[in-house]
């Protein structure tokens, strides 16, 4: 399970990773050799995660994560429990420069990796992001509200900024291609399942359970509809 999450984790990066990248004008292609990451938020597993994987040189992404913004959430102890530890983790281990605001992370890097766990402050921190013209992944959750993940991806559209979020499921080895898999044929109605955990400040499956929706998106497509 775990390996697979790994190798999960790795597509992931490599489709959002082309996204920024392609994203980048064409000055900085030119100005760096390396695609400039920074990371928004250092108080998820994720953080260590994917810079362990993006900075590894043996995966030849293009791509270094060169600052972190700590961030944190006082009143979510599974945020303020963990903050100092992958701050110092990040900045001892791999070399990542820590930054007092998201405004110099941006004067800093190409590409924003917004990695907060609590998904309250995502709207505020992904503004500058934003103003910055700078390209961004949100990881899981978007936000903790629906007028905040709606009013984010406005102001992406608005400034005309790429916006991207996802699970890393979506790209699960038994998930991807399975429409077009001419052994199981039309899929017409898919059940998922997986775990879920519950929080203050999050409603319904915001959290850990879109892991699992995102990976019945990946199957039947975007959209809802009532069953009939």
């Amino acid at each position: 399970m775990k390996w697979s999450l790994v190798m999960n984790l790795k597509v992931l990066l490599k489709a959002l990773l082309l996204i920024v990248v392609l994203a980048r004008p064409l000055s900085a292609q030119v100005e760096h050799e390396v695609f400039r990451l920074g990371m928004i938020g250092l108080d998820t597993s994720h953080v260590i995660a994917f810079t362990q994987i993006i900075n590894n040189p043996k995966n030849n992404y293009g791509c270094k994560v060169v600052v972190g913004f700590p961030g944190g959430s006082p009143d979510m102890p599974t945020s303020a429990d963990r903050v100092d530890k992958f701050t110092s983790q990040r900045h001892d281990k791999f070399g990542v420069e820590i930054v007092e605001t998201i405004e110099q992370l941006c004067e800093r890097v190409d590409g924003v990796l917004l990695e907060s766990v609590d998904g309250r402050p995502h709207l505020k921190q992904v503004r500058p992001v934003i103003a910055a013209k700078k390209p961004v992944f949100i990881d899981k959750p978007v936000a903790a509200s629906l007028a905040d993940v709606i009013e984010i991806f406005r102001l992406a559209q608005e400034n005309n900024v790429p916006c991207w979020s996802s699970s890393a499921f979506r790209y699960g080895q038994r998930i991807v291609g399975i429409q077009d898999n001419s052994d199981i044929g039309k899929v017409k109605s898919c059940d998922v399942f997986g775990s879920s955990s519950w929080t203050e400040h999050h409603p319904d499956l915001y959290l850990y359970g879109i892991h699992a929706v995102t990976a019945l998106f990946a199957v039947m497509g975007k959209g809802c509809r009532p069953d009939t």
